[in-house]
């Protein structure tokens, strides 16, 4: 039997690839799930491959969503051997609606015995994470959430330049005075 070795690369983020080799009565379920393996993300969102053409316009849909259309084909129910029709075959792929793929079959190999397919057998670059993480501020509790010292100090911060304002408008209301004004507009 034969075993497809596709390179996948991130659209945004060309020098991070991963050749991924599997048979061709796996399901692009399969290989959804050794893309996700192989850089790192999980896999609990919405994903759907497109069948390419070599400019990468999208094609029939393969996807994971339940709100698919009819239209879409369900990548469970997908062999990967009744969509590849070019040697050189293109797939784009999106990943949460945010991250999107190249998947393009770069060689057909005769798969190996007693091999667990899919596998991923070239890794290049580090990939992107998947979920942005943002550390709190220094002091601050593990939650994010600010220390009741630091929402004292904030407290004491706002009250004194409130004290700093309400003495300075009233300084100027003290010196001021109208007279002065409708001289200054008569001028």
């Amino acid at each position: 039997m034969a075993a497809y070795r596709f390179r996948v690369t991130f659209e945004e983020h060309d020098e991070v690839s991963r050749d991924i080799e599997m048979k061709a009565n796996q399901t692009f379920n399969d290989l959804h799930e050794a893309i996700q393996v192989a850089i790192g993300f999980d896999n609990k969102h919405e994903a759907s491959f497109f069948m390419s053409n070599d400019h990468w316009k999208k094609g029939q849909e393969i996807t994971n969503s339940k709100n698919a259309s009819q239209e879409s084909i369900v990548m469970s129910d997908a062999v990967m051997s009744n969509f590849i029709t070019d040697p050189h075959q293109k797939i784009y792929l999106v990943y949460d609606h945010k991250w999107t793929f190249y998947v393009e079959l770069v060689k057909i190999v005769p798969s190996k015995p007693d091999t667990d397919y899919p596998l991923c057998v070239r890794s290049e670059g580090d990939a992107p994470k998947q979920y942005l993480v943002v550390e709190p501020p220094k002091g601050s509790q593990e939650n994010g959430e600010p220390t009741d010292e630091e929402l004292l100090m904030i407290t004491q911060a706002l009250e004194s330049d409130i004290e700093e304002e309400s003495a300075n408008d009233k300084s100027d209301a003290e010196t001021s005075d109208p007279m002065d004004d409708a001289i200054d507009e008569s001028e």
